[in-house]
């Protein structure tokens, strides 16, 4: 497949948005880099998602890039206390990093100020104490 897409003119670094653990290796051999979705509340358990993802790029000698990651929160405290160890752990792990509840959009959002079909709020926008 990597191969097809190349013939087809790409030049850019090929990448599948996969989320975590053998999925990200299902996919590894045709992608360049390797992207994961680490969600968790706490910090020693995005310590524990970081310490799985070295493993899946020393195994496939690939960078990585978490697309997806920090979930959000409806308590500003709360959220912004997420988003600070986010990104201090998954910078000192050498990850790139999306931070999804950063953003908001109309199609895929973590807006506040609504709940629609293509919302992802009652994921994202936890209140979470």
């Amino acid at each position: 497949m990597a191969a097809a897409v190349r013939e087809s003119g790409a030049e850019q670094p090929i990448s599948v948005g996969t989320m975590i653990g053998e999925n990200i290796a299902t996919y590894a051999p045709i992608c360049d880099v390797l992207t994961c979705h680490p969600y968790c509340w706490t910090r020693p358990e995005l310590a524990k998602l970081i310490a799985s993802f070295k493993a899946l790029r020393e195994r496939f000698h690939k960078p990585m890039l978490a697309n997806e990651c920090m979930p959000g929160c409806l308590d500003d405290l709360r959220r912004g206390a997420l988003a600070r160890f986010y990104v201090e752990d998954l910078a000192a792990a050498g990850l790139g990093w999306m931070g999804w509840s950063l953003r908001e959009g109309k199609a895929i959002s973590t807006r506040r100020d609504s709940i629609s079909p293509t919302s992802s709020r009652s994921v994202m926008m936890l209140n979470i104490p």
